[in-house]
């Protein structure tokens, strides 16, 4: 069967099947993605990072890069299948002593979560765990139209007086 050049991949040069039904082309496009649950932390999130490179821009990739080390440090060699909420929990709180709540929600939020979703491993944890709170900064928010218009009449009356008094002083030296 001939298929279109558009529905052809370079890398795999099997071809497409028309409407994809029992599709080689496409089951080796999922067989390439696939993590095992029995890797351990560290080689799947190398393998699931490398599948996802893809998907995202260059800069967002090196803050991944960054998140996946620092999660493979902590979980090093535990295999996908055996991560509880007992080693996330361990997790948070062991970075609380080196990065901000916000990065680390980011790490487990960018990394963790979507590969243990991947392994089917993330509907077991998904009731229990919690994010870390973040303390947010308060932004300085617009002023209303009432703050607007009483910070202008104040302006025009020191400006006003301003005046007044430079007049006074102009008259004190006769000029």
């Amino acid at each position: 069967m001939v298929t279109p050049a558009h529905l052809e991949h370079p890398h795999f040069p099997v071809q497409h099947t028309l409407n994809h039904v029992d599709c080689p082309a496409c089951e080796q496009y999922r067989a390439s993605t696939v993590l095992s649950s029995s890797l351990p932390f560290s080689a799947a999130s190398e393998i699931w990072l490398r599948a996802h490179a893809a998907y995202i821009k260059p800069s967002s990739l090196r803050v991944y890069e960054q998140h996946r080390k620092a999660l493979a440090a902590f979980f090093q060699d535990i295999p996908l299948d055996q991560l509880h909420i007992g080693n996330i929990r361990g997790y948070q709180d062991s970075r609380k002593e080196k990065v901000c709540a916000e990065m680390i929600n980011a790490e487990i939020g960018n990394i963790l979560i979507p590969m243990l979703a991947e392994v089917e491993r993330w509907q077991f944890l998904v009731r229990v765990y919690k994010p870390l709170p973040v303390h947010r900064r308060r932004v300085r928010q617009s002023m209303t139209e009432d703050e607007m218009r009483r910070l202008i009449w104040r302006t025009q009356i020191f400006q006003s007086r301003k005046l007044a008094n430079i007049s006074a002083i102009l008259k004190l030296q006769g000029k």
